[in-house]
């Protein structure tokens, strides 16, 4: 009897991935067909997460939004080479990631990179404290936020998007290791490396110590 009830539960837990993946390979049918509608549909899910992590690769909005459009137009031109070996989302964010990693390295950006532009961060971060909340708390977070923006700009690039892609998009180690073509393990070292490095390099910030680049995380070879 309990056997029965467990297997129902995990059939209940895997309905919504099964959906999902029902949803993705109906939506590369329509996209493959070429229905305009259904590269709406997929700008529609993913330009967020894609915009997002474009702007902190490049550490600018006006970048960032420039690289989504070119990657949007990547995956529309390529999405016959999608074999369906991974998911939809996984895919996306394989390409989207290549695509920021060459973008980098094209314009001679990989490491001397700046912050966004946060110049109006403390005005907002005060105007939106609790009641009751110290203003020095709320700017001390603000403060610690903003150097940690720019100690992530400063990283090696292929760790920063490593560090984005679980820190921020919160994605799996192993679907990270499928968007960077790394095994697991791999990918749990350099996530390590890569939050030390950020931890270090913050604290620098926080001395005032004059940072340009941060120090490099591994010296293997990329794949």
């Amino acid at each position: 009897m309990d056997g029965v009830v467990q297997r129902s539960m995990r059939t209940e837990e895997s309905k919504p991935g099964m959906l999902e993946r029902l949803r993705e390979r109906r939506l590369v049918k329509r996209l493959r067909s070429g229905e305009p509608r259904a590269f709406e549909e997929l700008v529609k899910r993913y330009q967020h997460k894609i915009f997002r992590l474009a702007s902190r690769m490049t550490g600018s909005e006006e970048d960032g939004l420039d690289l989504a459009q070119e990657i949007f137009l990547t995956i529309h031109g390529s999405i016959e080479r999608f074999r369906g070996e991974s998911s939809l989302s996984t895919w996306v964010f394989r390409v989207a990631r290549n695509h920021c990693l060459n973008a980098l390295v094209a314009r001679g950006r990989t490491t001397r990179l700046t912050a966004p532009d946060r110049r109006h961060e403390f005005e907002r971060e005060l105007s939106e404290r609790q009641p009751g909340e110290h203003p020095l708390s709320r700017l001390e977070q603000s403060e610690r936020r903003r150097l940690a923006a720019r100690a992530l700009a400063l990283l090696e690039p292929e760790l920063r998007s490593l560090i984005l892609l679980r820190d921020i998009e919160e994605l799996a180690y192993s679907e990270i290791a499928k968007i960077a073509q790394l095994p697991e393990g791999t990918v749990k070292s350099r996530l390590h490396r890569a939050r030390a490095l950020l931890g270090e390099t913050v604290a620098a910030l926080e001395r005032g110590d004059e940072v340009v680049q941060a120090p490099m995380g591994y010296n293997e070879e990329r794949p």
